[in-house]
């Protein structure tokens, strides 16, 4: 009975899917009743990113315009705001209080849109474990033989609490990235293409740096969904078999097999965790590098007179 718990669960999950288009239109069909939800949180995704930017636009021309006003602005606020003869004070106060509505809406967009996708993917975790139970009712004996009950329970609970994870908050925030990294781009480009350049030199090495993250993050968090599932396996055969553990007075070997599977998963986390504090250092030294060469190119650029000048 107790040697035997070793031989189920062997058959081991592919590394990964097959058809990775095929998984995520069949996670698709999950969230599809939502649409509207879903609609509704990608437009305040997109007003939340414009607000974003729109802010330190908005503190530039304060600086520039009102605070320390020079003779050539980069960025002016439109007439229809401010009138022509407005003085500075004027100027400068309703800069600031269009600031403040644009904190306050961004705010007010991006806890909406978490909510939006948080009940989104509440009401899909509701439905799918409760497909995944439904479906577990119809299989056979020889399933059930060849595969422990804490595992599928570790699949049933915390597998499909990480795709709720996944498609609640990280796809909202990866979104929202990707369009203030966009955004970002061609308010550069715009502002001072020259430096804009000299900035995406260390573009190449950031991605360098997380494609390699990523390879060695996805092999390192999927262990912890394996070790995890070991984990409530071990724990659900010995409370369940707790009576003839006691009669065979098994508990000191059960408990240094448990100790051993924690051990494992323990281990696992650590890995994992130790690659995700890694990366993020890793990213705001390049960062660093970064400013470094925007800040020394642009100083270049303010000391070295124009072509044809003096």
């Amino acid at each position: 009975m107790f040697g035997g718990r070793h031989m189920r669960g062997m058959a081991q999950e592919p590394v990964k899917p097959q058809d990775t288009g095929k998984t995520l239109r069949r996670l698709w069909t999950y969230f599809q009743p939502f649409w509207k939800l879903l609609v509704t949180a990608s437009i305040l995704v997109i007003v939340s990113t414009g607000l974003r930017l729109a802010a330190p636009l908005l503190t530039g021309i304060a600086v520039d315009q009102f605070i320390d006003p020079s003779d050539q602005p980069l960025l002016t606020l439109p007439e229809w705001l401010l009138p022509p003869n407005a003085s500075q004070n004027t100027g400068l106060t309703i800069t600031m209080l269009i600031l403040l509505g644009v904190y306050l809406l961004g705010w007010a967009a991006t806890a909406g849109q978490f909510y939006l996708m948080t009940l989104a993917g509440q009401r899909v975790l509701l439905y799918m474990r409760t497909q995944i139970f439904e479906r577990i009712q119809t299989l056979s004996l020889k399933f059930f033989d060849q595969h422990e009950a804490g595992d599928l329970m570790s699949r049933l609970v915390n597998d499909t609490q990480v795709i709720n994870q996944v498609f609640g908050g990280g796809i909202v925030r990866l979104a929202s990235m990707f369009l203030t990294l966009i955004g970002i781009v061609v308010i550069m480009l715009k502002l001072n293409p020259r430096l804009a350049l000299a900035s995406f030199t260390i573009l190449p090495v950031m991605f360098l740096a997380t494609t390699v993250f990523s390879k060695r993050a996805r092999v390192a968090y999927r262990r912890t969904r394996q070790t995890i599932g070991k984990v409530s396996a071990e724990l659900q055969e010995n409370i369940a078999a707790v009576r003839e553990v006691q009669a065979f007075s098994r508990e000191e070997a059960n408990v240094d097999e448990f100790e051993a599977v924690n051990a494992s998963n323990r281990d696992a986390n650590v890995q994992a965790e130790s690659l995700l504090s890694a990366f993020s250092p890793a990213l705001d030294v390049l960062s660093t590098i970064a400013l470094a060469i925007v800040a020394g190119y642009g100083g270049y650029l303010a000391l070295t007179p124009p072509l044809g000048g003096k």
